[in-house]
């Protein structure tokens, strides 16, 4: 498995990806971008309930206009992404419909843009949360080839080893794989 990345911000937590279970194709690797978003505190109920996810969370400093920046980037992108309701029995009994019914989530489903289709490949979690994060000026991946989450965990894990970065806090939560 590759894993998955979302961002907090500002008590909110923020998950792209091929949410909609009745979009999906080629072995789930292609569907449409849907972008869930939850209270943290619903988020780490949900993680403590699936005993199955090991989440490891990285803090990084900003300052008032980086956290701007990244305010107005979510912004914008929800603005091509209108409110998503599941429908189906299968969106409803789906992970998405599960966080939704049972942990508050709301679920957007992008219209137009580059997140309008997923792609696990490219456009997938890991380059949405690299876009939101870039927003500020910071540089945080090199963009080229496949991002995967578990080379953006190794860069994480690889600022905040270093004792001059912004990278000022990490957790873990679940179990280690």
């Amino acid at each position: 498995m590759m894993g998955h990345v979302d961002i907090a911000f500002n008590g909110q937590i923020y998950s792209y990806g091929n949410h909609d279970v009745d979009s999906h194709r080629l072995f789930e690797a292609i569907g449409d971008g849907v972008l869930m978003t939850l209270p943290v505190g619903q988020y780490k109920s949900s993680l403590k309930a699936d005993g199955w996810r090991a989440v490891f969370g990285y803090g990084l400093v900003l300052t008032a206009d980086e956290k701007r920046a990244i305010q107005a980037n979510l912004d914008k992108l929800l603005e091509r992404a209108p409110p998503f309701s599941q429908k189906t029995t299968n969106q409803k009994t789906s992970y998405l419909g599960q966080m939704v019914s049972t942990y508050g989530a709301k679920a957007y489903k992008f219209t137009s843009g580059k997140y309008k289709t997923y792609f696990v490949m490219t456009t997938n979690c890991v380059q949405l949360i690299d876009d939101i994060v870039g927003s500020t000026g910071l540089d945080i991946l090199d963009s080229h080839g496949i991002l995967t989450p578990d080379a953006y965990q190794a860069y994480l894990e690889r600022e905040y080893q270093n004792p001059n970065s912004r990278m000022v806090s990490q957790m873990s939560l679940g179990q280690q794989v």
